[in-house]
């Protein structure tokens, strides 16, 4: 055989092979756009994960009666704005000629109860569904109450992406497209999380790990670092 040939074909097929056995991730990042509360403080006030006051407005001012301080900190920044980045990497299916695997996303609040539909009690704040190619939006974002209390998710409707909406193995996007808001929701102060899970639809159970293909979380912490009546808005939410 031709050296050059054979050299060739070896490199085809460790190409080929490498590719199949690329492991499929996910991954999730949280970061604060320039001029947000988080952004300003958030470092000031802890070193291991991002943090953003919950301040009212009339008390985030300088020229308030009472000015709040955190950490001998004065904090005069109001805008609890995130930037939430989910990515993942799906293995196609040669057989069925798709990919195996649905894309889901959670934003938890570990430190809520969970006992009523009052957003002081949810435990699941959102989980987001993706415009599909008709532009409808089946789950309005940021929007708790089309989420249904302590249960788990609907895994055939509900999925962020699912296999069929993954046009390549590898993607990577903004949540919403951009930063948003948290404190326009009321929500509770405490420590949360978001959590980005790769799993097929059809075996997936929420409450078990081992049916998950891949997933990643990233905290953050409104306000609390756990659940409150008071905390730094005054009555135990993020506003």
């Amino acid at each position: 055989m031709n050296y050059k040939l054979s050299t060739l074909l070896i490199t085809s097929l460790l190409l080929a092979s490498e590719a199949c056995l690329a492991a499929v991730s996910v991954g999730v990042k949280i970061e604060f756009p320039k001029g947000s509360a988080a952004g300003d403080f958030s470092s000031k006030i802890s070193s291991n994960v991002g943090w953003t006051g919950c301040i009212d407005a009339t008390q985030a001012d300088l020229n308030a009666a009472t000015p709040v301080i955190i950490n001998g900190n004065t904090i005069i920044n109001a805008d609890d704005f995130f930037t939430i980045t989910v990515s993942s990497t799906n293995e196609f299916d040669s057989i069925a000629k798709e990919y195996k695997y649905d894309m889901y996303v959670f934003i938890v609040n570990p430190s809520a109860d969970g006992s009523t539909a009052d957003p002081t009690g949810w435990q699941y704040y959102a989980f987001h569904r993706r415009l599909d190619g008709q532009g409808v939006d089946v789950h309005p974002r940021l929007n708790v109450g089309a989420i249904t209390t302590n249960t788990g998710a609907d895994s055939t409707e509900d999925a962020y992406l699912t296999k069929v909406q993954f046009l390549e193995d590898k993607v990577q996007e903004i949540l919403f497209g951009g930063s948003f808001a948290f404190d326009a929701f009321n929500l509770p102060q405490g420590l949360w999380q978001v959590v980005v899970i790769l799993a097929d639809r059809t075996t997936v159970d929420f409450k078990s790990p081992t049916s998950w293909a891949a997933w990643d979380t990233a905290p953050f912490v409104l306000g609390t670092p756990w659940k409150t009546t008071t905390g730094t808005s005054g009555n135990g939410t993020c506003k």
